[in-house]
C-alpha cells in the first residue's frame, strides 16, 4: 500500500506543479461563462478584459464607467504591471517577428493566446489582430495622455508586442482601444490539481481501511 500511495502523491504532486506554472487563467466577472477576467497567479492581479471598456478614453473609465472604478475595485495598471503580465504569458516586447506560417512557434502560440484571454479589439482586415490597451503610466510626457500597450499576430504567424506603443489623450475615445485595468484579489482560487490532490488522499485513505478489514487470501 505504500508503494501506492508513493505513486499516486507523486503524480498528483506533478500535477500540481504543472498547474503552478499556468500562471494565467480565464474567469468569469457577471456571469457564469462570461470569461471576462484573466488571473494571474504569480502576481495574484485579476485583469479586465479590455473589450469591456473599448472605445472609452481614460477620463471616462475614471469618472465611473461601467463602475469598474468606482464600485469593481479595478484602477488602471502600471506599465510595469502590464510588462509582468506579457512575461508571465511568455511574450517577448518585440517588432514583428516573422512566423513564416509557422503556428507552433512560441512567440505566436503566446501571442495569440493573450490575446485570446484579453479579448481582441483591433482586427485588420482579418489579416492581424490586436489587443490594444491604455495604462496607467505616461512615459513619453505629454501632459493629460497615457500610453498604450499592445500586443498582437498575424495570419502568417507572425507576432508582435509592445508596451508603450503610443499614448492618447485622457479625453479622446478610440475604437480599437481599451483599457488595462486590473485589482488585487485576495482571495486566490484553488486550483484544480490541489482539490484533485485532496480528493485522491481521501481516496487512498478508504481504499486502504477497507482493505484491511478482508482477510488475507492463502494458496492452497
Amino acid at each position: 500500500m505504500n508503494k501506492i500511495y508513493r505513486l499516486a502523491i507523486g503524480a498528483i504532486l506533478l500535477g500540481i506543479t504543472v498547474e503552478s506554472h499556468a500562471s494565467l487563467v480565464s474567469n468569469d466577472l457577471l456571469g457564469s461563462g462570461d470569461g471576462l477576467l484573466t488571473y494571474d497567479s504569480d502576481t495574484k492581479l485579476s485583469w479586465l478584459d479590455l473589450t469591456a471598456t473599448v472605445g472609452q478614453s481614460y477620463n471616462q473609465i475614471m469618472a465611473g464607467f461601467g463602475g469598474y472604478t468606482s464600485n469593481q475595485g479595478f484602477r488602471y495598471a502600471t506599465e510595469n504591471e502590464v510588462a509582468e503580465l506579457f512575461s508571465d504569458a511568455g511574450v517577448s516586447q518585440t517588432s514583428w517577428v516573422w512566423g513564416y506560417w509557422n503556428y507552433n512557434n512560441p512567440g505566436y502560440v503566446a501571442n495569440s493566446t493573450l490575446v485570446s484571454l484579453l479579448g481582441i479589439t483591433y482586427p485588420f482586415d482579418g489579416l492581424s489582430t490586436y489587443s490594444i490597451g491604455l495604462t496607467g503610466s505616461n512615459t513619453f510626457g505629454t501632459q493629460d495622455s497615457h500610453d498604450y500597450a499592445m500586443v498582437g499576430y498575424n495570419n502568417h504567424a507572425d507576432y508582435i508586442a509592445s508596451l508603450a506603443i503610443g499614448t492618447l489623450e485622457n479625453s479622446t475615445n478610440s475604437s480599437n482601444v481599451g483599457s488595462f485595468l486590473v485589482k488585487d484579489v485576495s482571495n486566490v482560487p484553488i486550483p484544480g490539481a490541489a482539490w484533485l490532490f485532496g480528493s485522491v488522499l481521501v481516496g487512498l485513505v478508504s481504499f486502504s481501511r477497507r482493505k484491511a478489514l478482508v482477510p488475507a487470501h492463502t494458496k492452497e
